[in-house]
């Protein structure tokens, strides 16, 4: 189960921590900036196929993506999207509708 934890700190801080539900064997490449679209973005990335969980704007914007629910998931090929490039699609969006 993927987890999130928000700590307000106040004066508007905050502590935002995640964890994916993956194997710890899964390798991912440490966050680090991207420039996407004009947008300085950062974001750790799934090694193998390439996707993003999180991640955090120059423009003062995070997103964070949580899988599960209540029910186990029942997989039904094929998707029209990865999760792991909902992320994505989402600055992708908040940026058209910004600029």
């Amino acid at each position: 189960m993927c987890t999130v934890t928000y700590l307000l700190l106040g004066n508007n801080n905050f502590i935002l921590t995640s964890n994916r539900d993956e194997t710890p064997l899964r390798k991912t490449i440490p966050p680090k900036e991207y420039l996407e679209n004009g947008v300085e973005l950062t974001y750790p990335k799934d090694e193998i196929a390439r996707g993003i969980w999180i991640g955090l704007s120059d423009k003062k914007r995070l997103v964070c993506l949580l899988n599960g629910g209540f029910v186990a998931h029942k997989r039904k090929l094929p998707y029209k999207m990865s999760r792991g490039i909902v992320v994505k699609k989402i600055f992708q969006k908040r940026m058209q509708c910004l600029l």
